[in-house]
Formats: structure tokens, sequence, C-alpha cells
């Protein structure tokens, strides 16, 4: 197999991919950046790298209510990542699945 053949968009690995960030955002959390509250303890950039995960629930509530106080933003490097290796943990359970079903045939 191939690495396009492995990567091609496929129904199930999409079911797979939605379950997991379900999964993720449900019982984990977002990961978001701490710029904020860095910059009010003494860092006049940020902090260098500090990265957290809110629960979900708190992130929309602190979204909804508008407050920059939270020093919550989404960071975006990391969830642009975290999106792609679910992908591919996807496209490796599915494909794993395959071979297990050629096997047993």
């Amino acid at each position: 197999m191939n690495w396009k053949e492995f990567l091609k968009p496929e129904w199930k690995k999409f079911l797979i991919f939605g379950i997991i960030i379900f999964m993720i955002l449900i019982f984990i959390g977002i990961p978001v950046s701490m710029e904020t509250q860095c910059m009010a303890i003494g860092y006049p950039t940020g902090c260098p790298v500090y990265i957290s995960v809110v629960p979900l629930n708190q992130f929309l509530e602190c979204k909804k209510l508008e407050e920059l106080k939270c020093g919550q933003f989404i960071a975006y490097e990391y969830f642009i990542l975290e999106l792609v290796i679910i992908y591919l943990l996807s496209c490796l359970i599915v494909w794993v699945n395959d071979k297990m079903k050629k096997k047993i045939c």
C-alpha cells in the first residue's frame, strides 16, 4: 500500500476521526495558550511556550461571556497538529481493520 491510498479520505476514516475529536473535546479539552496571563506576571512578550488544555465547557463559557481576562486563546498550531495526528490515527485504525478482515477471510 502506498501513502496516497493510505491517506485517501473514506467515510470510515471520517467517522473514526469525528468520534475521536468528539471524545477529546468532551473528555480532555481544547489546547489554549495562556499568553495574557504570562504578560500579567511579568513576561513582556508572553510565555515562551505555555500551552494548557481547557475543558470544553469552561472554554465555551469564557467565550460566551467575552471576557478577555480569561487569557485563553486557542493555540491554533497545536490544534491543527492535533487534527493531523488524529486523522493519521484514524487512517491507521482503518488500515489495520481492513488487514484483519482480509486475514480472517
